[in-house]
């Protein structure tokens, strides 16, 4: 859609001409999140999230960021320049990234999260809503300081 499209004009804009465009960046709010999942749903979540002025850690199973996205930029080279750009707003924010790092209750609550945004594959084929890992770890919902 139309916001894909304006992400793909900033990475092409940051690429050909070297400058970075910077995002709003609100104030810190305290809360500490963490965001399952290393695609771009994960990746864009996690960013928005940290611009909001949450503590945000990325969680990704895997050794790379991009999920499927890569897979796309074979067919579609726009899908590679979104990707590089998402990985580098997410090295260049203060996203805490853990690739090779599976999710667990363990690892969650020892990370010490008020909140888990799980953006990964649900291949069981169920909806899962906002708020449902979190309760299922006892942890406090409250969705309108989610996003």
């Amino acid at each position: 859609g139309a916001i894909n499209f304006l992400k793909r004009f900033v990475a092409d804009y940051e690429r050909e001409t070297g400058k970075r465009v910077q995002p709003y960046k609100a104030p810190a709010t305290g809360r500490k999140i963490a965001v399952v999942g290393g695609g771009p749903a994960g990746m864009e979540a996690a960013l928005r999230l940290s611009q909001r002025g949450h503590r945000v850690t990325l969680l990704e199973a895997t050794d790379r960021l991009g999920g499927t996205l890569a897979f796309a930029g074979i067919a579609y080279p726009a899908n590679l320049r979104l990707l590089d750009w998402l990985r580098r707003e997410i090295e260049a924010s203060a996203v805490e990234l853990r690739l090779s790092t599976s999710a667990s209750a363990e690892l969650l609550r020892g990370l010490g999260v008020d909140e888990v945004d799980c953006d990964v594959d649900h291949s069981d084929g169920e909806e899962h809503q906002r708020g449902e890992v979190s309760q299922k770890l006892g942890m406090d919902e409250d969705p309108q300081n989610f996003f």
